[in-house]
């Protein structure tokens, strides 16, 4: 608040005091996101986000942290690979079976199959 403005010994200026607060009000606030707020507290925002900004970059240098993208580039070469390998199953699969194997042989296979192929993802991500 600006300071009061008096007329005489123990008289405010109103109109003065309040042309003051207003000046006041004007130089030390302004609005974000259509709130009111004070200089002082944007300068503490911009502070603590560059700070979070610099404290993000410190962690990614030392591979504690990695980019929204690099990780969805990853999982999405990942995924299609294990796709890829699960749609294979049935033609490597097939060989086998044309010798009429019972259930229990069959479902052996499949098993060995499937194991394979996860063993190759175990693999190429290590």
């Amino acid at each position: 608040m600006g300071p009061f403005l008096a007329k005489g010994p123990g008289q405010l200026d109103l109109t003065s005091c309040v042309l003051s607060d207003i000046n006041y009000l004007r130089t030390n606030t302004t609005e974000v996101d259509g709130k009111e707020t004070t200089l002082e507290a944007e300068k503490i925002r911009l502070t603590k986000a560059q700070a979070d900004k610099a404290e993000m970059g410190a962690t990614e240098l030392k591979g504690e942290l990695i980019r929204a993208d690099e990780a969805e580039a990853a999982w999405i070469g990942e995924v299609t690979s294990m796709r890829a390998k699960m749609l294979s199953i049935p033609a490597k699969a097939a060989g086998e079976w044309a010798g009429s194997l019972s259930i229990n042989e069959s479902q052996d296979v499949l098993k060995r199959h499937i194991s394979e192929a996860l063993q190759e993802l175990a693999d190429s991500a290590s």
